[in-house]
This record gives C-alpha cells, structure tokens and sequence, in this order.
C-alpha cells in the first residue's frame, strides 16, 4: 500500500517531466525510421553489360607526347641490353669498381640484408651510428641522421621544419622532390630565377622565412655560386637557409652559416645535418620510421668506403668536357658540372637516335632537355659524338 501510495505521488509530481521524455523518445524513434535518403545512385549492369562496356571503353593516353613509338623503340633496344649505360651511370668517380666487397659479404653475413625501426630501437647498429659521425665531421656540424632513401629524407627534413604559416623560396628549377616536399607542407611558396631575384623577393614581410637551394641542380646542372653571399645577408633579411647537396658536390666547402644540410648518397640513403638541437627536433617530430635503422648495414658500409674515397680523391676532373662550351650553345649546364644537360628540339627523338645509332644511352626529360653524366669511363670523342649531332 505505501509503496503503490508512493509511485502514484511520484508519477504526479513528475508528470510533464516523464510525458517530455516519452515524446522526445517517440520523435527520435520517428526521425531514424523515416529519415531522408537519398534515391540509390548505383546503376545495376547484367553480366552482359559490363563486358560491353569494356569492350567499347577508349582508355585516353596518360601522355599527350606523340612520340610514342619512338618510345616504343627506345625500350626495346634497352630490354635487348644493346647500349652503353656509362652516360646515365652517378657513378662519376667509378667507385663501384673500387669497393671492399668482402666486407660488404661480411656485413650480410653478420646483419642480414635489412634493418627495422627509428633510430634508437633494435634495428640501429654501431654502422648506422658511424655513419652520421662521418657525415657531421665531413660538413663540420654538430650532428646528422641517416635516412633510408634520399627522397623519403628530404620530404620528411622539409616538412618538418616548413609549416603552412611560413613562406619558403625555392627555385623555379628546382626538382620534383623538392617542389612535393614544399606542396606537402603547404607553406606559402615563392619561385625565384637567380640571386639578385631572391634578394629581391627576400624583401617581403613574413613572420618565417626560409630558402630551399640546390647546390648543384639536378634540372639544369648548374651550380648555385652565392651561397656565402646570401650567408652574409641572413640577419639583415632574416631567413634560414637549407641546403640540398648530392655526392657530385660534396668536396664543395659550405659556409658554416647554413642552418640543414641535407643530401643524398651513392649506396641509396640521404641524410640530414645540423645542430645537436635541430637533430633532436626531428626525431621527436619528423616521419621516424624513415630513420637509419631502415638502410640495410651493407649498404651503410658501401655509403662509409665512399666517404673514406671522397676524402683523399682531388675535386672532379672537367678538362673532358670544358673545350666544348665555347662552340655548343645549348649546354646550359655549368663548366664545372658533371652534370651535362643540352636543350633540343626534341628530347625523346635525340636519346631514341643516339640508342639506335651510336648505342649510346642519355636521359630525356621535359620534351626538350637531355642529360648525361660524365665519369672518367667517358672519352673527348664519346662527349664530341653526342653533341656533334645536336650542335646549335
């Protein structure tokens, strides 16, 4: 009787309350059960259909170069292994003939083909960790990280130090790496030509500055020869300034001034170097699982005989390639470049004409550049064939 008396005095008192919550439950009930959707776009097709429609579908061209059975031909003399591969190979010093292969089998033997893990975790060995030794005493800096591909470091240095506040400039020629690594960060970017033209950009107002340049252009072959006068005007325009090198380049001396080196090596692998500091920040905020541990140890050895090499080896040798640019106008690279790239008319017909006829392979690139290497297998009369045919 109470407890009846009780939940009759309780359902009065609280009556709007429980008839609130028994219509809120209903109109939810009501919203879910005839919500509005939207008709089924899917097109239901027979068997028949489908086959149809393959059938009949015209894939278009992911290329509008309409060179393509130039193409065609191109591939099969390389596939018939008819051509000489000497002007594609970055091998200018010719040390893969030169390196310690019993102690790249030991290597294998004692680490396997392959590592796994950021710096720090079980994959890191004392090679990976001699390595970044070598490379921070070779450019003079306090500490640097080894990355398992070159391309992968360069994006994850970038990215970490450029935010989508700051305004980063880079050149027009820059390569691709670069360039995605920049759109990746989604920074505000600025192009420039030549020095006098970043001086000039460099004059905008921006809370963070910071300059991208290749010291030796892969696009163009030329080299960047301002560096220690735009060293000299960091404070006054105030920027950072960081630095991509590759191994034609590395005998170069760098102003003590530039705040991230970053590079590539010859045995697969890159590597970032700066500040104890700077280092710490990217393991802590760059993408870790690109770090040293992930380059096979073989390879890290391969990486130090190089090193060792390029510290006795003179500076590249140019004499092969320096009589030739009074009388060929469309080198644009650099004299003291290794790096030779010619404009053509058309870049694919020259490379397919130099394969089929002098069995000799170059690359291609943007329709009207070509691009070889010079090393010392490449003779005066190799060099003078190529451009005889293509002389402006």
């Amino acid at each position: 009787m109470i407890f009846n008396w009780m939940s009759i005095k309780f359902i009065k008192e609280n009556l709007l309350v429980i008839i609130s919550q028994v219509v809120l439950i209903f109109l939810t009930y009501i919203l879910v059960r005839y919500r509005y959707r939207s008709p089924k776009s899917e097109l239901i097709l027979t068997k028949q259909e489908e086959e149809d429609l393959i059938r009949n579908n015209k894939i278009d061209s992911l290329t509008s170069y309409k060179h393509n059975d130039v193409f065609d031909k191109t591939i099969k003399y390389l596939e018939n292994n008819e051509v000489s591969y000497k002007f594609v190979s970055t091998d200018i010093f010719n040390y893969n003939s030169k390196l310690d292969i019993k102690r790249l089998a030991d290597k294998i033997i004692d680490n396997g083909i392959g590592t796994c893990g950021p710096r720090g975790f079980y994959g890191t060995s004392i090679d990976h960790i001699e390595l970044e030794e070598i490379i921070s005493v070779f450019h003079n800096k306090e500490a640097a990280l080894v990355y398992s591909n070159s391309s992968a470091g360069k994006i994850s240095t970038i990215c970490c130090f450029v935010k989508p506040k700051h305004t980063v400039f880079i050149r027009d020629t820059a390569n691709e790496i670069i360039k995605r690594a920049v759109l990746k960060s989604k920074a505000v970017v600025v192009y420039f030509k030549n020095y006098s033209d970043l001086i000039n950009q460099l004059k905008i107002e921006s809370n963070f500055k910071i300059i991208i340049i290749e010291d030796l252009s892969l696009m163009t072959g030329q080299y960047f020869n301002k560096i220690n006068e735009l060293c000299d005007k960091k404070e006054e325009l105030g920027f950072r300034m960081i630095l991509d090198v590759n191994y034609f380049s590395l005998k170069r001396l760098y102003n003590d001034k530039i705040d991230i080196i970053m590079g590539s090596l010859p045995f697969n692998g890159g590597y970032a170097v700066t500040t104890n500091d700077n280092i710490g920040y990217m393991r802590i905020n760059a993408k870790a699982y690109v770090f040293s541990a992930s380059l096979p140890v073989f390879l890290i050895e391969a990486n130090k005989q190089f090193l060792s090499r390029l510290y006795k080896d003179s500076e590249f040798d140019n004499s092969k390639i320096r009589k030739f640019y009074k009388n060929y106008k469309n080198i644009i690279s650099s004299v003291n470049s290794p790096i030779v790239v010619l404009k053509v008319s058309d870049a694919y017909k020259v490379q397919h004409d130099l394969i089929s006829k002098e069995k000799i392979l170059i690359e291609a690139f943007n329709k009207n550049y070509v691009r070889f290497y010079l090393n010392d297998d490449v003779t005066e009369k190799e060099i003078e064939k190529i451009l005889n045919k293509y002389k402006y």
